[in-house]
């Protein structure tokens, strides 16, 4: 999903139990990945709709 879509998410503890996160690329002006950028938090907080907000780019 993150190759094609430019970002990935993970929104019940998939990558650790209680925490939900999300990651985008960072593309230069010729489309070439230049960096990366994520966040986390406790998926008590941190709701499934958010997640998916924030990981569109």
């Amino acid at each position: 999903m993150a190759r094609t879509q430019g970002c990935s998410a993970a929104l019940h503890g998939e990558w650790r139990k209680g925490i939900a996160a999300c990651a985008c690329a960072i593309l230069g002006r010729s489309g070439e990945l230049v960096g990366a950028i994520g966040m986390s938090g406790p998926d008590t907080r941190v709701k499934p709709k958010q997640i998916k907000e924030y990981s569109v780019h």
